[in-house]
This record gives structure tokens, C-alpha cells and sequence, in this order.
């Protein structure tokens, strides 16, 4: 080996620390999936569990009495679990009112989740998508200004199964897209999703809901 060679390997050598090694990008953080499974099991909360247990196990903070209404009539007594945080937040609705015990509807709202139902649907999923997955067309119904539109069936298509127990709440959409005639099409339903207005608007779930039980029954 010349002198040459041999300086030029000891200087190599000198330049690397012992042990150093290229750095290795750190892989993306990979958003929860808490998945919910309809009338059977509610990802890391027990059926039923109770205001007090979540208390007991998650601490006062995360989780706030509240009332949450799910048609024309009187809100039932609930508790939203985690509600300051927008990925994790679920209100929970109790079969007993009184003791506020046994999870009856499972309600998520908003843009984003880690809640999610079979399939990874949920919060942000279009009814494109939601078609799709389904296989054929989904009735509708309450598409229009500053209003929220709801899947109603799922024309025995594929998710007529797994998301039985679910109603879907329909929001996110340019209702000014539409013409006038078009427009009419929507406001009236039910309808199915096949229809030319609503492909325009392609609106996104805002909000699910999952029944385990009958909510204030006891």
C-alpha cells in the first residue's frame, strides 16, 4: 500500500465519529384508529361503563356532563368524553338517566376523528366514497341551504349490514353550485344519490351516530 493510500484512509477514518451512521427520517405519526363497531363493541370504552367509571379512569377533565338531543324531542342525559380535544371528543348517550350509566347512542361530530366505523368511514367520508363502498346508490334526504342532510337507507346495498345500527348526518357542501330546477331536486326528499345534484355536491358525514341500546330506557 503507497504512503498515499494509507494517509488517505487514516484521514477517513478520523473524519467519522465511532458508531456514526446516516440518519434515518422518522416515520410519520399515524393518526389513532378507535374503530366502533355497531351494536357490538365501542374501541377502548366498555358498553357499560358509566359517567363515574370514565371519570374514575380518564379523570374530571376529560369528560363533561351534557345533554344531547337526537330528534325533535327532550335531550337525554349524556357525557362527552374527552371534549377538548377535536380528534378524540365522543358524547355518549346512557340507557339509565338516572345513574347515567350503559352507553345507549354513541354520537361523533365534526371535520375529523379517530373514531372510526367499519371499513375506516366516518367523519369526512363522501357520499362518493360511501357510494362507492356500498355499491349502489344510498337514499337521501335534506340536502340544502344551511341545512344538514341525512343517509336515510342503503338501497340493500353492501353497507346496508355493517352500518345498520348508524345514522349519518350530511354536511360540508356549496349548496350555491346548484341551478334553481337543481336545487328544488334536493329539498324534497328521499332521494337517491345517484342524482345529478347531489354528485355536484358530494357532501361529507359531519356527524355519525351508533346505537347500542334505547337511549333513557331505564
Amino acid at each position: 500500500m503507497s504512503r498515499l493510500v494509507a494517509l488517505l484512509i487514516l484521514s477517513l477514518a478520523l473524519a467519522a465519529p465511532a458508531g456514526a451512521s446516516t440518519p434515518v427520517p422518522s416515520a410519520p405519526t399515524q393518526r389513532l384508529n378507535w374503530q366502533i363497531q355497531p351494536g357490538r363493541s365501542l374501541a377502548l370504552i366498555a358498553l357499560d361503563s358509566s359517567e363515574a367509571s370514565l371519570i374514575e379512569r380518564f379523570g374530571a377533565f376529560n369528560v363533561q356532563p351534557a345533554q344531547i338531543k337526537l330528534d325533535a324531542g327532550e335531550p337525554y342525559p349524556a357525557s362527552v368524553l374527552f371534549p377538548r380535544d377535536a380528534n378524540k371528543r365522543i358524547a355518549l348517550v346512557w340507557r339509565d338517566s338516572v345513574k347515567r350509566s350503559g352507553v345507549a347512542v354513541a354520537v361523533v361530530r365534526g371535520e375529523r376523528s379517530f373514531w372510526t366505523l367499519p371499513g375506516g368511514l366516518g367523519l369526512g367520508s363522501t357520499v362518493a366514497e360511501l357510494e362507492k363502498r356500498n355499491g349502489r346508490p344510498l337514499l337521501l334526504t335534506g340536502l340544502g341551504p344551511a341545512r344538514t342532510g341525512q343517509v336515510l337507507g342503503w338501497n340493500n346495498g353492501a353497507l346496508a349490514s355493517s352500518l345498520a345500527r348508524v345514522s349519518l348526518l350530511l354536511g360540508d357542501y356549496d349548496y350555491a353550485l346548484l341551478s334553481a330546477p337543481a336545487r328544488q331536486q334536493v329539498l324534497v326528499g328521499p332521494y337517491l344519490s345517484s342524482l345529478r345534484a347531489v354528485q355536484l355536491l358530494n357532501p361529507a358525514v359531519v356527524e355519525f351516530r351508533v346505537q347500542f341500546g334505547d337511549p333513557g330506557a331505564l
